[in-house]
């Protein structure tokens, strides 16, 4: 005789209905600070965005305080402000042609890009080390006040809507004047480091772990590194910064330079490599150097074509999965 057995309620185990009351309660309270952070980091994302644009009157330290219409080349922009600052026109173009004076010209003078001037939208100016930011306002209340700006601007003065995250802020070098100051160098100096600190580590911490791991797996030796390693990986940052210092920029006279950074970066970044790369090769099944062996392979070939490639996969980081077997 054939009976429905219908599913059992969660009473018949015991479940206490409060309970998951309870539980659903805490989990829906849990979403309040996550919705409240996320808007937290909105907010602050957006007061950064709209603190990054303003109204500036800035005084001209040489010429008229000109702008000049979108489309034209940096060299022609500068060109005409050095006219207009007296200049003749055999000596600007000299200081364009000359390798040196157009280097320091282009230090010294920054072209950028305004979304708005006194004579008009999109228009270029040529900001100098010796300009003075006379008034600075807020996005919207240099709105507000433009026209009133506009009317009171002085000799020299001109009247622009900043953006101060623009693609020049990205590209110019650092300078003593905020007007013509950017973080170029910093951004290139630290692709250098990193590239560099990369290709150090990364080839001596799989090196040593390949000797540790699959030539020097027993011994004194062994063991002695072993714990070194795992001691160094636990080291602080500012400890290897100062040895750093002591080492590569003093007693290797190499200065505060990109490669004295970069093996101070590669140095913090080996022991990590190597405990990495070690559990990844004892991940790898023995079964697969086994099998090798047996078919003939050498040591050099076992390694290097049946368990470095196996592992590698470990190797990546968030990698979890282990090496096929």
């Amino acid at each position: 005789m054939n009976r429905t057995l219908s599913s059992p309620s969660p009473e018949a185990f015991g479940t206490d209905p409060w309970k998951t009351r309870i539980d659903r309660t805490f989990a829906r309270a849990l979403v309040l600070p996550l919705v409240l952070a996320i808007g937290l980091l909105v907010l602050l994302l957006g007061d950064t965005l709209y603190r990054s644009v303003s109204v500036q009157v800035v005084r001209a330290d040489e010429g008229p305080g000109r702008t000049y219409p979108f489309g034209l080349a940096a060299t022609e922009v500068l060109r005409q402000e050095l006219l207009a600052r007296g200049y003749t026109e055999e000596e600007a173009s000299y200081l364009l042609q000359d390798p040196t004076e157009r280097r320091v010209l282009f230090l010294q003078n920054r072209v950028e890009l305004m979304w708005n001037t006194q004579e008009g939208p999109f228009r270029y100016v040529v900001t100098g080390l010796g300009d003075e930011r006379v008034a600075d306002f807020s996005l919207l209340e240099g709105l507000r006040r433009w026209e009133e700006l506009k009317a009171g601007l002085g000799e020299g003065e001109r009247l622009v809507l900043n953006p101060w995250l623009d693609q020049s802020f990205l590209t110019r070098t650092p300078s003593r004047s905020p007007l013509t100051a950017g973080i170029g160098v910093a951004i290139w100096g630290t692709i250098w480091v990193l590239s560099l600190a990369l290709l150090i580590a990364i080839p001596v911490g799989i090196g040593t772990a390949i000797l540790l791991e699959e030539y020097l797996r027993e011994g004194t030796l062994n063991r002695i590194l072993e714990v070194n390693l795992r001691n160094l990986a636990g080291v602080p940052s500012i400890v290897y910064g100062l040895l750093g210092l002591a080492i590569f920029v003093r007693e290797m006279g190499l200065g505060p330079t990109i490669l004295s950074a970069a093996l101070t970066l590669g140095l913090l970044g080996i022991p990590v490599i190597v405990v990495t790369a070690r559990e990844s090769l004892r991940a790898v099944p023995e079964s697969l150097r086994q099998a090798a062996f047996a078919l003939g392979a050498t040591r050099r070939q076992v390694v290097f074509r049946v368990v470095v490639p196996a592992a590698c996969r470990g190797w990546s980081p968030g990698s979890s999965s282990p090496p096929p077997a």
